[in-house]
């Protein structure tokens, strides 16, 4: 499905104010219309926070096998 613009994703970067919180209201709000999600992520730690809030989808620019 797609928005009334026409918009299929966005993505909020964490350095956005409230980003999490941010994700989880776009997430609420538009439910399956779009996709939402995070880009950019590195620690861990941010990657659960982001799927915690609801995000559709994580983009990290490195992965290191542990």
């Amino acid at each position: 499905m797609r928005s009334r613009g026409g918009i299929t994703a966005l993505d909020v970067t964490l350095t956005t104010p409230n980003a999490l919180s941010s994700i989880e209201s776009l997430c609420k709000h538009y439910g399956t219309e779009i996709l939402v999600g995070i880009v950019s992520v590195t620690p861990e730690q941010h990657a659960q926070d982001a799927a915690s809030a609801g995000a559709n989808f994580i983009v990290s620019p490195v992965t290191e096998k542990r």
